[in-house]
């Protein structure tokens, strides 16, 4: 499982090449992944537009 809160600003401030290296790895990847959890609605939608994860593998679960 992979927690998904912050990396979106990690990601999002790599310089290039690395940003879009980075997420050819996730998205390659995505098929070794059981479930996403994520703390919002938020993170859950924009991990999966950022990620590419069309499944819909990730789960809502809040802080809390």
């Amino acid at each position: 499982m992979l927690h998904t809160a912050g990396e979106d600003l990690f990601l999002e401030g790599l310089l290039e090449p690395y940003r879009s290296e980075a997420l050819d790895l996730i998205r390659a990847n995505i098929k070794h992944v059981d479930a996403f959890i994520s703390v919002s609605d938020y993170y859950a939608e924009f991990y999966a537009w950022l990620s590419g994860d069309t499944s819909r593998k990730i789960q809502v679960v809040p802080l809390g």
